[in-house]
C-alpha cells in the first residue's frame, strides 16, 4: 500500500516536471526573435498605430535611424540651423550721399537677445535701430564729403563683419554750350539765383556773339565764365593753328579754364593741352556726365549726380536740367 502511494506520488511529480518543461519551451518560442523583428511586426499592424511609436522608441535618440526604420512625424530630426551671415544692404553703390541710411541684413539663426556691437569710423552721430527683426539700420545725421567710412558689426558667438563705402565729393555745377532761345538762358540764371548756386559757366564764343547780354549777366550774378572754344568742334580733328584759333575765339572773362567740346582732347601733354597752355589756359573736365544733352530725365540726372558727386556736367539746353537744379541738394546729396 505504501509502495503504491510512492509510485503515485512519483508519477505526479513527473507530470509536473513535464508540464513545467513544456511551458518553458512555449515561452522560449514566443520570446524568440530580435528587436528588429518585433519592430517590423509592429509596422505590419496598421490597425495599431501606437505600436509604431513604441517600435520607434527602440531606436536610441542619439542614433540615426537606419534605412527602412520608421520615424514618427512628431519626432523627425530637426534640420541643422542656417549659419548666421550679414550683408550690407545700403549703401548699395560705391559712393554714398551724406544722409544715406546704412542697413545691414542678417540671414540665419539670429538671436535678438544676444549682445551686438555696431561702429562707424570716422565717428558719425545718428540713430541706430532695427528696421525689422533682421535688418539693423543706422540713420546718420550727416556724413562728411569725400570720406571713406568703415562700418563694423558683430554678434556674440559669431564673426565680426566689416564693410567700406565712400561718400560723394562736394558738388560743383558746371554748365556748357548755349541755348536756342534767350528765354532758356534767362530761366537758367533765375533758377541758379533762387537756389543760391554759383556755377562755372562754359558758353561758346558763338553763344556770346548771339546773346551779347549773357556773359555780363552771368558775371553780375557771381558765376565764373570760362572758355569753351568758339564753335564747339572736335579739337583733336583740327590742326594746331585751328585749335589755337578756336581757343582764341572763345569767351575770355577772367577765367583760366578751358573745357574741350565733347571732352575731346589728347590727354596730358598732348597738342590740345600745349596749345591751351600757350594762351594761359588749363584743361578742366568733369567727374559726372549727366547726359542731360541726350534728353535724360530729371530723376536720371539727379541719380547720376548723387552716384559720385564732384564736377557735374550740365547744359543750358537740357530737357530735364532746370528741374534737376531746382531739386538738387548741394549740402547733403
Amino acid at each position: 500500500m505504501i509502495e503504491q502511494q510512492r509510485l503515485t506520488l512519483l508519477r505526479g511529480v513527473g507530470l509536473t516536471v513535464v508540464a513545467v518543461l513544456a511551458l518553458g519551451s512555449c515561452t522560449e518560442e514566443v520570446g524568440t526573435g530580435s528587436a528588429r523583428q518585433v519592430f517590423e511586426g509592429a509596422m505590419a499592424a496598421p490597425a495599431l498605430p501606437a505600436r509604431a511609436t513604441y517600435a520607434h522608441r527602440l531606436i536610441a535618440r542619439n542614433v540615426a535611424p537606419r534605412q527602412g526604420d520608421l520615424t514618427a512625424p512628431d519626432e523627425a530630426p530637426a534640420p541643422p540651423p542656417i549659419p548666421l551671415t550679414a550683408a550690407l544692404q545700403s549703401p548699395s553703390t560705391p559712393y554714398a550721399t551724406l544722409r544715406t541710411e546704412i542697413r545691414i541684413r542678417f540671414v540665419g539663426a539670429l538671436n535678438l537677445l544676444v549682445l551686438r556691437h555696431f561702429s562707424i569710423d570716422p565717428q558719425a552721430d545718428g540713430r541706430l535701430d532695427w528696421l525689422d527683426s533682421r535688418t539693423l539700420r543706422f540713420q546718420p545725421d550727416r556724413l562728411a564729403f569725400d570720406t571713406v567710412y568703415t562700418v563694423q558689426v558683430s554678434v556674440v558667438g559669431h564673426s565680426v563683419w566689416s564693410w567700406q563705402f565712400t561718400t560723394i565729393k562736394p558738388i560743383t555745377v558746371t554748365i556748357d554750350d548755349c541755348a536756342d532761345r534767350a528765354g532758356q538762358l534767362q530761366n537758367m540764371l533765375s533758377v541758379l539765383a533762387q537756389r543760391h548756386i554759383s556755377a562755372i559757366m562754359f558758353p561758346t564764343g558763338m553763344c556770346q556773339r548771339t546773346f551779347p547780354w549773357f556773359v555780363p549777366a552771368m558775371l553780375a550774378a557771381g558765376h565764373r565764365v570760362c572758355n569753351h572754344t568758339y564753335s564747339h568742334p572736335h579739337l583733336t580733328q583740327l590742326s594746331d593753328a585751328q585749335i589755337a584759333n578756336e581757343i582764341r575765339g572763345g569767351v575770355h572773362a577772367g577765367c583760366d579754364l578751358l573745357r574741350p567740346p565733347y571732352g575731346d582732347w589728347d590727354g596730358p601733354g598732348g597738342r590740345v593741352e600745349r596749345i591751351a597752355a600757350s594762351q594761359g589756359y588749363h584743361i578742366f573736365m568733369w567727374d559726372v556726365d549727366t547726359f542731360d544733352w541726350a534728353g535724360a530725365s530729371t530723376q536720371d540726372i539727379l541719380d547720376r549726380i548723387y552716384s559720385r558727386g564732384g564736377v557735374i556736367l550740365l547744359h543750358y539746353h537740357g530737357r530735364g536740367t532746370l528741374e534737376a537744379l531746382r531739386r538738387l541738394d548741394l549740402q547733403t546729396g
